[in-house]
Protein backbone atom coordinates (compact mmCIF):
# COMPACT_ATOMS: atom_id res chain seq x y z
CA UNK A 1 0.00 0.00 0.00
CA UNK A 2 0.92 3.71 -0.09
CA UNK A 3 1.69 4.02 3.39
CA UNK A 4 4.21 1.09 2.95
CA UNK A 5 6.26 2.40 0.42
CA UNK A 6 6.21 5.79 1.85
CA UNK A 7 7.37 4.66 5.38
CA UNK A 8 9.89 2.05 3.37
CA UNK A 9 11.48 5.98 2.23
CA UNK A 10 11.02 7.70 5.02
CA UNK A 11 12.87 5.08 7.25
CA UNK A 12 15.45 4.56 4.42
CA UNK A 13 16.43 8.19 4.30
CA UNK A 14 16.17 8.57 8.24
CA UNK A 15 18.37 5.33 8.49
CA UNK A 16 21.20 7.25 6.31
CA UNK A 17 20.90 10.53 8.01
CA UNK A 18 19.64 10.04 11.15
CA UNK A 19 21.38 13.41 12.84
CA UNK A 20 19.35 15.44 9.83
CA UNK A 21 15.45 14.08 9.70
CA UNK A 22 12.97 13.37 12.61
CA UNK A 23 9.93 11.72 11.39
CA UNK A 24 6.68 11.33 13.62
CA UNK A 25 3.50 8.44 12.49
CA UNK A 26 0.12 9.10 13.94
CA UNK A 27 -2.92 7.14 13.77
CA UNK A 28 -4.85 7.00 9.98
CA UNK A 29 -7.93 7.62 11.91
CA UNK A 30 -8.89 11.02 10.41
CA UNK A 31 -6.28 11.04 7.58
CA UNK A 32 -8.02 12.32 4.44
CA UNK A 33 -11.27 13.41 6.06
CA UNK A 34 -9.81 16.73 7.19
CA UNK A 35 -6.53 17.19 4.85
CA UNK A 36 -6.79 15.08 2.03
CA UNK A 37 -3.21 14.49 2.57
CA UNK A 38 -0.88 11.14 3.69
CA UNK A 39 2.67 13.05 4.71
CA UNK A 40 4.03 16.55 5.65
CA UNK A 41 7.59 16.84 4.55
CA UNK A 42 8.62 20.07 6.05
CA UNK A 43 12.52 20.66 3.86
CA UNK A 44 15.41 22.98 4.57
CA UNK A 45 16.90 24.94 7.25
CA UNK A 46 16.77 28.06 9.78
CA UNK A 47 15.24 30.65 7.93
CA UNK A 48 14.61 28.86 5.12
CA UNK A 49 11.84 26.00 5.35
CA UNK A 50 9.93 24.78 2.83
CA UNK A 51 6.42 22.44 3.80
CA UNK A 52 5.22 19.84 1.21
CA UNK A 53 1.76 18.15 1.89
CA UNK A 54 1.76 15.10 0.21
CA UNK A 55 -1.11 12.69 -1.09
CA UNK A 56 0.63 9.37 -2.11
CA UNK A 57 -0.61 6.80 -4.49
CA UNK A 58 0.01 3.95 -6.64
CA UNK A 59 -0.24 2.22 -9.90
CA UNK A 60 -1.27 -1.00 -10.32
CA UNK A 61 1.57 -3.43 -11.95
CA UNK A 62 -1.18 -5.44 -13.74
CA UNK A 63 -3.46 -3.30 -15.16
CA UNK A 64 -1.15 -0.16 -15.46
CA UNK A 65 -3.84 2.08 -14.09
CA UNK A 66 -3.96 4.26 -11.08
CA UNK A 67 -7.29 2.93 -9.43
CA UNK A 68 -8.31 6.28 -7.14
CA UNK A 69 -5.95 8.71 -8.82
CA UNK A 70 -8.52 11.59 -8.26
CA UNK A 71 -10.25 9.64 -5.03
CA UNK A 72 -14.21 9.89 -4.91
CA UNK A 73 -15.02 12.60 -7.96
CA UNK A 74 -12.10 15.09 -7.05
CA UNK A 75 -13.31 14.97 -2.99
CA UNK A 76 -9.83 14.13 -1.47
CA UNK A 77 -8.27 16.51 -3.98
CA UNK A 78 -10.31 19.51 -2.54
CA UNK A 79 -9.82 18.66 0.62
CA UNK A 80 -5.95 18.83 -0.24
CA UNK A 81 -5.86 22.14 -1.79
CA UNK A 82 -8.24 23.37 1.19
CA UNK A 83 -6.14 22.13 3.88
CA UNK A 84 -2.62 23.85 2.25
CA UNK A 85 -4.02 27.10 1.76
CA UNK A 86 -5.46 27.20 5.12
CA UNK A 87 -1.74 26.50 6.26
CA UNK A 88 0.39 27.77 2.95
CA UNK A 89 1.62 24.10 2.47
CA UNK A 90 2.37 23.49 -1.16
CA UNK A 91 -0.28 20.07 -2.07
CA UNK A 92 1.48 17.86 -4.39
CA UNK A 93 0.90 13.68 -5.25
CA UNK A 94 3.15 11.58 -5.11
CA UNK A 95 3.33 8.75 -7.58
CA UNK A 96 4.87 4.95 -6.98
CA UNK A 97 5.08 2.44 -9.84
CA UNK A 98 7.31 -0.01 -11.81
CA UNK A 99 8.07 1.66 -14.79
CA UNK A 100 6.99 -0.31 -17.78
CA UNK A 101 9.71 -0.35 -20.92
CA UNK A 102 7.70 1.66 -23.29
CA UNK A 103 7.34 4.81 -21.13
CA UNK A 104 8.81 8.19 -22.71
CA UNK A 105 10.02 11.06 -20.17
CA UNK A 106 8.90 14.19 -21.01
CA UNK A 107 11.47 15.62 -23.56
CA UNK A 108 12.60 18.20 -21.31
CA UNK A 109 13.38 16.03 -18.41
CA UNK A 110 15.22 13.57 -20.31
CA UNK A 111 18.45 14.07 -20.15
CA UNK A 112 21.26 14.35 -17.75
CA UNK A 113 21.50 10.24 -17.87
CA UNK A 114 18.59 10.05 -15.92
CA UNK A 115 17.37 6.70 -15.80
CA UNK A 116 12.88 5.76 -16.56
CA UNK A 117 13.52 3.76 -13.27
CA UNK A 118 13.94 7.44 -11.90
CA UNK A 119 10.34 7.99 -12.04
CA UNK A 120 9.42 5.00 -9.96
CA UNK A 121 8.68 8.25 -7.13
CA UNK A 122 7.41 10.80 -8.96
CA UNK A 123 5.98 14.02 -8.07
CA UNK A 124 2.67 15.20 -9.92
CA UNK A 125 1.02 18.73 -8.88
CA UNK A 126 -3.26 18.61 -8.13
CA UNK A 127 -3.96 20.70 -11.28
CA UNK A 128 -2.92 17.90 -13.11
CA UNK A 129 -4.09 15.34 -11.81
CA UNK A 130 -7.51 17.43 -12.12
CA UNK A 131 -6.62 17.98 -15.71
CA UNK A 132 -6.16 13.96 -16.49
CA UNK A 133 -9.35 13.02 -14.41
CA UNK A 134 -11.72 15.34 -16.20
CA UNK A 135 -10.51 13.74 -19.30
CA UNK A 136 -11.34 10.11 -17.80
CA UNK A 137 -7.15 9.79 -18.20
CA UNK A 138 -5.96 7.72 -15.32
CA UNK A 139 -2.97 5.28 -17.16
CA UNK A 140 0.68 4.90 -16.10
CA UNK A 141 1.97 6.40 -19.12
CA UNK A 142 -0.01 9.55 -19.31
CA UNK A 143 0.56 10.30 -15.54
CA UNK A 144 3.97 10.08 -15.69
CA UNK A 145 4.06 12.30 -18.87
CA UNK A 146 2.94 15.02 -15.98
CA UNK A 147 5.46 13.78 -13.42
CA UNK A 148 8.56 14.54 -11.88
CA UNK A 149 11.16 12.35 -10.24
CA UNK A 150 11.16 13.41 -6.74
CA UNK A 151 14.71 13.43 -6.35
CA UNK A 152 14.39 16.77 -9.03
CA UNK A 153 13.96 19.63 -7.12
CA UNK A 154 16.45 18.77 -4.41
CA UNK A 155 19.09 17.50 -6.59
CA UNK A 156 18.67 20.97 -8.60
CA UNK A 157 18.40 22.64 -5.34
CA UNK A 158 21.98 21.22 -3.94
CA UNK A 159 23.80 23.11 -6.80
CA UNK A 160 21.78 26.39 -5.50
CA UNK A 161 23.86 28.49 -3.38
CA UNK A 162 20.34 29.78 -1.65
CA UNK A 163 18.96 28.53 1.12
CA UNK A 164 17.47 25.34 0.78
CA UNK A 165 13.78 25.78 0.91
CA UNK A 166 14.41 28.66 -1.38
CA UNK A 167 16.63 26.58 -3.46
CA UNK A 168 13.57 23.67 -3.79
CA UNK A 169 10.95 26.27 -4.05
CA UNK A 170 12.70 27.77 -6.98
CA UNK A 171 13.31 24.15 -8.62
CA UNK A 172 9.39 23.80 -8.43
CA UNK A 173 9.11 27.06 -10.16
CA UNK A 174 11.43 25.78 -12.84
CA UNK A 175 10.19 22.56 -13.42
CA UNK A 176 6.61 23.93 -13.72
CA UNK A 177 7.47 26.69 -16.53
CA UNK A 178 9.49 23.70 -17.95
CA UNK A 179 6.37 21.74 -18.48
CA UNK A 180 4.35 25.09 -19.84
CA UNK A 181 6.81 24.78 -22.82
CA UNK A 182 7.02 20.49 -23.46
CA UNK A 183 4.38 18.39 -22.21
CA UNK A 184 1.68 20.61 -22.16
CA UNK A 185 1.91 21.70 -25.80
CA UNK A 186 1.51 17.70 -26.88
CA UNK A 187 -1.66 17.69 -24.90
CA UNK A 188 -3.37 20.84 -25.55
CA UNK A 189 -3.24 20.49 -29.11
CA UNK A 190 -5.43 16.94 -29.03
CA UNK A 191 -7.91 18.44 -26.14
CA UNK A 192 -8.19 21.66 -27.95
CA UNK A 193 -9.99 19.83 -30.51
CA UNK A 194 -11.80 17.23 -28.26
CA UNK A 195 -12.45 19.26 -25.08
CA UNK A 196 -11.36 22.87 -25.42
CA UNK A 197 -12.82 24.30 -21.86
CA UNK A 198 -10.33 21.74 -20.16
CA UNK A 199 -7.25 23.92 -20.95
CA UNK A 200 -5.79 25.82 -18.52
CA UNK A 201 -2.77 28.29 -19.46
CA UNK A 202 -0.34 26.42 -17.31
CA UNK A 203 -0.25 23.65 -15.56
CA UNK A 204 0.61 24.93 -11.78
CA UNK A 205 1.59 23.41 -8.36
CA UNK A 206 -2.14 24.41 -7.77
CA UNK A 207 -3.24 26.59 -5.48
CA UNK A 208 -0.12 28.35 -5.05
CA UNK A 209 3.09 29.52 -6.01
CA UNK A 210 5.83 27.34 -4.20
CA UNK A 211 8.45 30.80 -3.47
CA UNK A 212 5.07 32.05 -1.53
CA UNK A 213 5.38 28.92 0.71
CA UNK A 214 8.74 29.31 2.19
CA UNK A 215 8.38 29.83 6.09
CA UNK A 216 11.43 31.27 8.02
CA UNK A 217 10.33 29.01 11.23
CA UNK A 218 8.91 25.40 11.35
CA UNK A 219 5.20 26.47 12.38
CA UNK A 220 4.07 25.95 15.30
CA UNK A 221 1.29 23.50 14.54
CA UNK A 222 4.16 21.08 13.45
CA UNK A 223 6.50 21.57 16.14
CA UNK A 224 3.64 20.79 18.50
CA UNK A 225 3.22 16.94 17.03
CA UNK A 226 6.47 16.12 17.96
CA UNK A 227 5.55 17.27 21.73
CA UNK A 228 3.12 14.55 23.00
CA UNK A 229 2.44 16.42 26.02
CA UNK A 230 0.64 19.24 24.18
CA UNK A 231 -0.40 17.51 21.44
CA UNK A 232 -3.44 14.53 20.58
CA UNK A 233 -1.68 11.88 18.06
CA UNK A 234 -5.67 10.59 17.57
CA UNK A 235 -6.97 13.58 15.95
CA UNK A 236 -4.07 14.54 13.50
CA UNK A 237 -5.69 14.80 9.92
CA UNK A 238 -2.60 13.32 9.00
CA UNK A 239 -0.81 9.27 9.12
CA UNK A 240 2.86 11.78 9.51
CA UNK A 241 5.24 14.33 9.55
CA UNK A 242 8.53 14.33 8.58
CA UNK A 243 11.42 17.50 9.26
CA UNK A 244 14.19 17.06 6.91
CA UNK A 245 17.28 19.63 7.51
CA UNK A 246 20.39 20.53 6.39
CA UNK A 247 21.74 21.05 9.90
CA UNK A 248 21.34 18.29 12.76
CA UNK A 249 17.88 18.39 14.04
CA UNK A 250 19.18 18.95 17.63
CA UNK A 251 19.97 22.26 16.34
CA UNK A 252 16.81 23.63 15.80
CA UNK A 253 15.27 25.67 18.26
CA UNK A 254 11.54 25.55 17.32
CA UNK A 255 11.80 21.78 18.44
CA UNK A 256 14.01 22.34 21.40
CA UNK A 257 11.86 25.22 22.99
Amino acid sequence: MEETLTDMHLFSIADEYNENIITKKFSRREEGSKSGADWLWVVGEPGSWIPLLVQAKIINPKTGNCQHFDYKDGEQRKRLLLYARQHSYIPVYCIYSSIPADFEPPAFLDRDGRQKEDWACSFISPKSVRFLSRQGIKNQNEILKLSIPWMDPFCRAAFDVEPMGQAVAKAIVDIRDGFEESTIKRLTSKVQIEQPNLIQKRINWENMDSIQSIKKEIPRAICNMFRVSSFDSTRTPLAGVSIISTIPINQIKELSN
